[in-house]
C-alpha cells in the first residue's frame, strides 16, 4: 500500500535541511548523544524512529550558521499497536488486557479512535504508515508527549539519521497537533486517498489482528458460569 500521500517522495528531501516532520532512524551515533541525556530513550528498542516537533523556521540554518533554536525538539515513534492497546485498557477488564479480549461495544470504540488515528487527527499521536522505500517497518504512531531537547549543536547528527520527511500538509498537521490549536488543518485523509470506507476497513482488519472479539452477552454468561464455582479473581486471565 504506497503512502506517498504522508512523505515526500526521496528525490524531494531537502538534504540539507531539517524540517518539523522529519523522520529520524536509530543511528548509532544521534543514539549515543541520547544515552548521555536521555538513556531510557536510547536503550528502548520499541522506540523505533523519532520525529522531528521543532518548528521548521526555527530549524533554518543559512551561511553556516545555527538554527536560531538552541534546542531540537524530538519525539518517540514506536508501533502502532502500542497506541491501540493503551486505548484498549480503558475499556477492558483485568482479565481481558492480558489475553486481548473486547467486547462488540469496545470494538465499536476503538475503531473510531483507529480511524481518527489512520487520518491523525487524535491528539496525542501522529500516525506514520509503512514505506519500505524509506526503510519504515510497519505501522507507527509518533506519541507526542514522549518528547525530550537535544542541542542543537547536534543538528548535522540529526540530518544524518534523517530518512523521511512529512509533506507540506502533512508538517503543518503535526506542527497543529503539537501546538494545540484549535482548528483543524486539512489533510488528505485514507478514505479520500483509498476509496470510501477505507479508514473503517482497515481499522476492523488491525482489531482483527490484535485483539480476540466476544459478544458481550457472550461474557457476561460465561462470567456468570465461571463464578458458579469460584470467584472470578481466583481464575487466570488464559482459563477465563
Amino acid at each position: 500500500m504506497a503512502s506517498h500521500f504522508i512523505y515526500c517522495d526521496p528525490d524531494d528531501f531537502k538534504k540539507t535541511q531539517l524540517l518539523q516532520g522529519d523522520v529520524l532512524k536509530r543511528d548509532p551515533e544521534l543514539i549515543n548523544v541520547l544515552q548521555k541525556y536521555y538513556r531510557h530513550y536510547a536503550d528502548r528498542e520499541n522506540y523505533r524512529y523519532f520525529i522531528i516537533l521543532t518548528q521548521s523556521c526555527d530549524l533554518i540554518t543559512r551561511n553556516n550558521q545555527p538554527p536560531s533554536s538552541p534546542y531540537i525538539t524530538i519525539a518517540a515513534v514506536r508501533p502502532m499497536e502500542e497506541a491501540l492497546r493503551r486505548e484498549a485498557k480503558k475499556y477492558q477488564e483485568w482479565w481481558q488486557e492480558p489475553e486481548k479480549v473486547i467486547d462488540e461495544k469496545t470494538s465499536e470504540k476503538l475503531i473510531l479512535f483507529l480511524n481518527r488515528l489512520l487520518n491523525n487527527n487524535s491528539p496525542d499521536y501522529f500516525y506514520l504508515h509503512e514505506e519500505l522505500s524509506l526503510e519504515i517497518n510497519d505501522r507507527n504512531c509518533a506519541f507526542l508527549a514522549l518528547s525530550v531537547a537535544i542541542k542543537s549543536e547536534h543538528y548535522n547528527l540529526c540530518l544524518k539519521a534523517k530518512i523521511a520527511q512529512l509533506k507540506d500538509e502533512f508538517s503543518i498537521k503535526l506542527g497543529w497537533l503539537v501546538g494545540n490549536m484549535y482548528s483543524r488543518v486539512g489533510t488528505k485523509e485514507w478514505d479520500q486517498h483509498y476509496g470510501s470506507g477505507a479508514a473503517d476497513k482497515e481499522a476492523s482488519n488491525i482489531l482483527k489482528n490484535n485483539f480476540v472479539l466476544f459478544p458481550k452477552d457472550t461474557i457476561q454468561t460465561g462470567i456468570r458460569e465461571l463464578e458458579k464455582s469460584k470467584s472470578l479473581t481466583e481464575y487466570a486471565p488464559k482459563d477465563i
